[in-house]
């Protein structure tokens, strides 16, 4: 899962006159919002990563603007800009399966640093929790299970990846420095394997 900095909301954003639901933005609106995002915080080595699996966004049509704080609970939050961030549209996993669920056991992208609860297990390809217990391994346990984050294909991936850099450590920078995906795994193997500092930096 990707820390958030949000920065400015975008002058188009602000000029546009809302609707009272956000579904009811018109689709030029929706399109610049998730463009803006995804250029301006969830870049990464010229590639755009979803928020919470972190795969690849390649296209705009390819993710939507996911409210982290859902608009059916907190209303509030409905039109602004500090609750969104891009999620893909895997139906199985990320935003559309954590749909409405929210409690304060979720790990908030925007508001936490997910690095601080979550770690990896090269050797499966799981996103597992950081701490043994208490309550950043419960909230590391809780947002795992609401967004599938070890759906089987991203542990696939995950595995195909590390696998990848530990054979090729000679190259790994290079495989780092040109990926588009996965950033906080890349940089995990890199302080484990490589004792340097991350590079791959939004």
């Amino acid at each position: 899962m990707l820390k958030i900095i949000k920065q400015e909301e975008p002058d188009f954003f602000k000029k546009y006159k809302k609707p009272t639901k956000y579904d009811d933005y018109i689709t030029e609106i929706k399109q610049n919002l998730r463009a803006y995002i995804l250029e301006n915080e969830q870049k990464f080595n010229n590639g755009y990563a979803c928020v919470y699996c972190e795969q690849n966004i390649s296209e705009v049509s390819m993710c939507h603007t996911e409210h982290v704080k859902p608009k059916s609970i907190f209303p509030e939050y409905e039109h602004d800009y500090k609750n969104f961030a891009i999620s893909c549209n895997s139906k199985k996993h990320c935003g559309h399966k954590k749909g409405n669920s929210y409690n304060d056991d979720f790990i908030n992208p925007i508001e936490n640093n997910p690095d601080e609860y979550f770690t990896y297990n090269l050797m499966t390809g799981e996103i597992v929790p950081k701490k043994l217990d208490g309550d950043k391994y419960r909230m590391a346990e809780r947002t795992i299970e609401l967004i599938n984050l070890n759906h089987p294909s991203l542990i696939t991936a995950r595995k195909v990846i590390a696998a990848q850099l530990y054979h090729k450590k000679n190259k790994a920078d290079i495989i780092i420095k040109n990926s588009v995906e996965f950033p906080t795994l890349m940089n995990y193997f890199r302080k484990k394997f490589l004792n340097n500092e991350p590079s791959v930096k939004n």
